[in-house]
């Protein structure tokens, strides 16, 4: 089941960034053919940009599977914690998933995905490696 659902989120960010591609590219092809643009005019590239509906559509799936690619790797890092007893392997991955979320807001979840990496790689130092008992050795 793990699969499918990287698959899927694989495959929303390709579509996404393909769309977003596409969309800046349409862009810049019409700004080059029609030589009505200035470089110089920041007001007409911003617009020709964003008030394309490929550019925000292609955006909401890039969103989209960032959110979704976040959310598994939460998952997988509950788990991770279940089976070392680090809490701190679930504080990461809600950061992760949080900072995901956070990011439609002017972007501002990059600075907790930020914090959610040194949390997370906190968490693999504090990790206790497995006592075996030293084999006795014959001479």
């Amino acid at each position: 089941m793990g699969g499918r659902r990287l698959t899927i989120e694989i495959a929303a960010n390709i579509v996404g960034w393909i769309i977003f591609a596409i969309a800046i590219g349409s862009a810049a092809l019409s700004m080059s053919s029609g030589g009505e643009v200035d470089p110089g005019n920041f007001q007409k590239i911003t617009s020709l940009l964003f008030e394309s509906a490929a550019t925000i559509i292609g955006g909401i799936i890039i969103l989209a599977g960032l959110i979704i690619g976040f959310y598994f790797i939460w998952q997988g890092l509950k788990l991770l914690a279940e089976q070392t007893g680090v809490k701190l392997f679930n504080t990461a991955g809600l950061l992760y998933f949080i900072g995901a979320i956070g990011t439609i807001v002017f972007g501002l979840g990059f600075i907790v995905i930020f914090a959610a990496w040194i949390v997370h790689i906190v968490a693999y130092f504090t990790v206790q490696p497995d006592e075996k008992p030293a084999e006795a050795t014959t001479a």
